[in-house]
Parts: structure tokens; C-alpha cells; sequence
């Protein structure tokens, strides 16, 4: 008897899910998480028709743009000596997503770009480019480009926002850079990739002067519709991507009486980033940060904003302690990223593979994780959390021009 009863509550409980209507199973789902209603996609037929509907996608998006939810800002670390290509999410140690899915699997895969959600990859040892999603593991093969030499800037930007992957377009800009001894060059060969075309074009530009190529900076900051990548020798190189045109600036002013105290051997280790969408360019040689912020972009205006170091500052103690017995991994700190939302916090890869935040103004540090690893084995790349999956751009059809 009371199995029976049981088995009637059961059956009632099931029939409850599916007597749901529509309208009230989207209202639930709207206030749930976007990897959440990916994974009900596979709950029945019903619920995947339902989530597939661009109707759908409109409104969950919708229903976040109204609560004023943005789209997360996140910075992931990828280890490229990690067989398995997984990614780590540096303030969420639980998160984790992966691009495992992509082809070559004992293959080098690094990550040169990102935008909308959407990751620019470089399989290394074919010298192919694919776009990605790291959250729905769709991707698209660009080809293989066989640039000249290894010291490449590369640039990743989408076109229109849609939910539909036909009406998404994109642009793909590789420079590439024939060196003298100097590490100094005048000559670029540009390599366009666009979704109008779906092909690689070369176009050939000479500089008026020489510039510094700096071999650590691969993907571009984008800001002002121009994409800009910093040089060894102190000067900003910018791309406008609509007219595919190439232009310099000079950086920030360097103390050059400061630059003669420091050994012949150390180096002036750079990164470009953004702050509330104002360039930003790090100066670290062997302790010393510095950081400028453009204050004025048409008369390329620098001010400095923060200048400390490293060492004299309250280190953690695992940190401190691995600088004490080996020397060897300590002298070179290296800037990762900054924060999107605190001017004073930048992300360092410090000794033994210490991944680190610092509050640059109240000496407040914290271990986000330990890699293990050379600290250009280790990538930081920022990527946009959307409020729904990107789409994958279309390459096979005509797509909006930039």
C-alpha cells in the first residue's frame, strides 16, 4: 500500500517538471546561470528546443542587461606545458574550463588573443590559428600562415555582437618581422585574415624608422578602434584595423642617470593593458615598477602613476623564502595583467612560479596559485564571461565589413 502510494507521489512529481508551461520554465531558467541552462540543453527534447530558440537567448539576455548584471570580467592562466590544455580561472580555483578539444592533441596550443568570449589559439609547431569557445567547445580553423620568423604581434577583433553565428564578422591581423642583428627592424609583413574573404592576405609596409621588436608580446590591446602593441624600444605600435594602416608612438620618458644604475645585463620588461578604458603600459626592471597611465591620447600624454620595489615591500613569506635559497628564480618579477577594477592591483608572476595580486598602494598581497613552471610557460589572458555563449563567427558566407 505504501509503495503504491509512493509510486503515485513519483509519477506526480514527474508530471509536475513537464506540465510546466514555457513561459514559466523561461522565467526559471532566466534566473539561473548561462552553464547552468547549457547543461539543462540535455534534461529532453523539449527543454533543448526551448533553449536553442533565439527568442529565448534574447530574453535571457535581456533579463540580465535590465538588472544591470555586466558581463564577467575574468582573467584565466594557461599553462602551456599542461598536456591536458586546461585553463584556470585566477579568482575562482574551482572554475575551470579546458581547450583540450582542439585538434593536435601533443601539440603546442598558445593563446594569443581573446575577445567577446572567444579565444584566439596558435597550434606552434604547424604555425595554424583556430578560433575557439572555450565554454561550448566549438571551433573554427583559420589555416596555416608560415610567417616569417618568430617574433609575431597579433591581433583578434569581432564585428557586430549577434546571436547568430551568420551575421558575426571578424578580423585576424598577424605582423610579422624580418630582424637584423639589432633585434631592429623597418620592414613588416602584415597577414590579414577576415571573415569577408576567408583567407590569408600579405600586405608588405616599411616603417619610416627602425623600431625594437619585443619577443614576449604577442596579442594586442584594443582601444580606439586601433589595435597597439608595446616595443623594446619604448614606443607603442598601433594598426588601425579598418584601413589595415601602421603607425608608431613614442611611450612614456625614461630617467636615463635612473636606467645606468642598474647591471648591463638587466632588461626593461613591458606590458600593455587597459584601465577603465585608458591605456596602461608596466616598466619593470629587475624589482623597480613602474606604471603609466595615457592621459591624453591625441597628444600622447603620459603620467606616471605608481612607482615602487617589489622586494622592499611585504612579500609573502613562501615567496621571500624560495628568493632566499635560490637566488637563481628570484631577480625577475614580471607583470602579468592589471586589474579591470582597482587602479593598484596588478597580477605578478613572481619566483618559483607564484601567481600574485598586489594592491600596489596598500602593499596587500595575495597568492592566487603556484604553476611551477618558466614564467613564459605561464600566459594570463583576460576574457570576457558573456551573459550567453559567443557564437562562432561564420567564415563560409559574406559577413559585415569592419
Amino acid at each position: 500500500m505504501a509503495t503504491c502510494r509512493r509510486n503515485r507521489i513519483d509519477r506526480r512529481r514527474r508530471r509536475c517538471i513537464n506540465d510546466v508551461t514555457d513561459d514559466i520554465l523561461i522565467e526559471i531558467l532566466n534566473r539561473t546561470d548561462c552553464r547552468f541552462v547549457m547543461r539543462c540543453k540535455s534534461v529532453c527534447k523539449r527543454w533543448l528546443n526551448l533553449i536553442s530558440q533565439p527568442d529565448f537567448i534574447r530574453g535571457f539576455v535581456a533579463h540580465r542587461t535590465q538588472n544591470q548584471q555586466q558581463p564577467r570580467e575574468s582573467l584565466i592562466l594557461h599553462r602551456r606545458n599542461v598536456e591536458n590544455r586546461s585553463l584556470s580561472f585566477l579568482f575562482d580555483a574551482d572554475e575551470k574550463i579546458s581547450i583540450s578539444f582542439l585538434p593536435g592533441k601533443f601539440r603546442e596550443i598558445e593563446i594569443v588573443g581573446s575577445c567577446s568570449g572567444l579565444l584566439l589559439c596558435l597550434d606552434v609547431r604547424m604555425c595554424e590559428y583556430y578560433i575557439c569557445n572555450p565554454f561550448t567547445e566549438q571551433w573554427v580553423k583559420l589555416g596555416c600562415l608560415h610567417h616569417t620568423g618568430s617574433h609575431v604581434y597579433v591581433g583578434f577583433i569581432r564585428g557586430q555582437v549577434s546571436m547568430s553565428p551568420g551575421s558575426v564578422s571578424f578580423k585576424v591581423i598577424v605582423i610579422g618581422c624580418t630582424l637584423s642583428n639589432e633585434a631592429r627592424t623597418r620592414h613588416i609583413k602584415m597577414y590579414i585574415f577576415s571573415s569577408e574573404c576567408g583567407k590569408w592576405v600579405e600586405k608588405k609596409i616599411t616603417l619610416a624608422d627602425e623600431i625594437g621588436i619585443l619577443g614576449t608580446s604577442r596579442s594586442a590591446v584594443i582601444y580606439d578602434e586601433k589595435m597597439h602593441w608595446p616595443t623594446s624600444d619604448n614606443k607603442i605600435l598601433v594598426c588601425v584595423y579598418r584601413t589595415n594602416k601602421i603607425h608608431y608612438f613614442d611611450g612614456p620618458s625614461t630617467d636615463i642617470e635612473e636606467e645606468e644604475t642598474y647591471p648591463d645585463d638587466a632588461s626593461m620588461r613591458l606590458l600593455l593593458g587597459l584601465w577603465q578604458n585608458t591605456l596602461r603600459l608596466s616598466q619593470i626592471i629587475v624589482s623597480d615598477l613602474k606604471i603609466w597611465q595615457l592621459k591624453d591620447y591625441e597628444s600622447k600624454e603620459w603620467s606616471l602613476t605608481h612607482k615602487v620595489n617589489l622586494y622592499s615591500m611585504s612579500v609573502p613569506h613562501p615567496i621571500r623564502s624560495w628568493l632566499a635559497k635560490e637566488p637563481y628564480y628570484g631577480p625577475h618579477p614580471r607583470v602579468l595583467n592589471f586589474s579591470r577594477d582597482d587602479q593598484d592591483v596588478v597580477y605578478l608572476h613572481m619566483t618559483r612560479g607564484f601567481v600574485v595580486s598586489c594592491n600596489l598602494r596598500d602593499d596587500n598581497w595575495k597568492i592566487l596559485c603556484e604553476t611551477w613552471g618558466s614564467r613564459f610557460s605561464n600566459i594570463v589572458v583576460p576574457l570576457l564571461v558573456p551573459h550567453w555563449p559567443t557564437p562562432l563567427p561564420s567564415i563560409s558566407r559574406p559577413a559585415v565589413s569592419f
